[in-house]
């Protein structure tokens, strides 16, 4: 087990946890690159089951259809949503970034950033997004040369 005292993230069995959180809430607080298959199937496996009662496009989000799951976020209303909806659909979108969806990575880059008391520690999850997000354009960009 990696224990870092200044981050209140752990990786222990290659699963990212933060202490008292469960895996919805994962993507408040871990860097876009440290998430893997066996936290994404923690992910999945948390969301799955979940109905949204009048999100009609909820069952797609969760099935990894990118452009629901972008849509799902977009169409929350960030004064009036409950905590665990927010959790549920970045869940979501965190599944659809994490397999290669640049459209995912900005928009998660984007609420995350909004987050109050998102501090250092949330510009630099947010900020690791849009990492991931540009990457292929700069792989390709310096590949030219």
């Amino acid at each position: 087990m990696t224990i870092n005292a200044k981050r209140s993230s752990v990786v222990a069995n290659n699963i990212p946890v933060a202490p008292g959180c469960s895996p919805t809430g994962w993507w408040r607080t871990i860097a876009a690159p440290n998430f893997h298959l066996m936290a994404l199937g923690a992910m999945k496996a948390a969301i799955e089951k979940v109905e949204v009662l009048g999100e009609p496009r909820w069952r797609d989000a969760v099935a990894g259809d990118a452009a629901a799951a972008v849509g799902v976020a977009l169409s929350l209303k960030r004064q009036d949503v409950a905590p665990g909806m927010l959790d549920l659909v970045m869940t979501a979108l965190v599944i659809c970034a994490c397999e290669g969806n640049a459209t995912a990575c900005i928009v998660l880059s984007n609420v995350i950033r909004r987050l109050p008391n998102g501090g250092k520690r949330g510009a630099r999850v947010a900020t690791s997004w849009l990492m991931r997000a540009f990457r292929p354009l700069a792989d390709r960009h310096l590949s030219r040369g």
